[in-house]
């Protein structure tokens, strides 16, 4: 085998430190990497739960200018706190579709149009209509139709004081299951 001519030996230098600074680059880089995915992960599911929050509780003050403009809440006609679901009846009511309960055609919600079913209102197929959570389940809300400014909280049975309560079910569509839904009062 014939030594390497003097000109390239620079390069063989270059090569055989330069090799093992790669090296460690690239496992320094995954470990980083390592590190932060879970963190990523993390706030992208503060930013979906958010997101859950938020529409509760633009739903929640939907239904609160409804009954203040109308004297009362879309749908119930009981004088006991009640629970109804973010469906196509209450959406036409809020949207101003449904002008039997919403004469004067006030839009009282802006609601934006779902992507693969989840995340706002669905235009077509079975759910067409019920505006849903980023899990692609309507949001629950309870109302306080015996205006004593109490409701009492479905996930935990505590009494609150306010006239409505707006939640998710969470990830899981499971209401029953508090541990991960998404309350627009907490």
């Amino acid at each position: 085998m014939k030594p390497f001519p003097k000109k390239s030996w620079p390069w063989v230098i270059v090569l055989a430190l330069g090799l093992p600074v790669v090296a460690v680059g690239l496992v320094i880089g995954s470990i980083v990497f390592g590190f932060l995915l879970p963190a990523f992960y993390a706030v992208q599911i503060d930013a979906v739960r958010t997101l859950a929050r938020n529409d509760a509780s633009q739903i929640a003050n939907a239904i609160r200018n409804f009954r203040v403009e109308y004297g009362h809440y879309p749908l119930i006609g009981t004088k006991e706190d009640a629970s109804v679901i973010s469906d196509e009846q209450l959406m036409d009511v809020l949207l101003a579709e449904n002008r039997e309960m919403n004469w004067r055609a006030i839009i009282f919600f802006e609601a934006k149009p779902a992507r693969d079913d989840r995340s706002g209102l669905i235009g077509e197929g079975v759910n067409r209509g019920d505006y849903v959570d980023p899990w692609g389940a309507p949001y629950h809300i309870v109302l306080d139709a015996d205006s004593d400014n109490r409701v009492a909280d479905p996930l935990d049975g505590d009494v609150i004081e306010t006239d409505i309560l707006a939640y998710s079910a969470g990830p899981d569509g499971n209401p029953a299951t508090a541990g991960d839904n998404v309350a627009s009062w907490k």
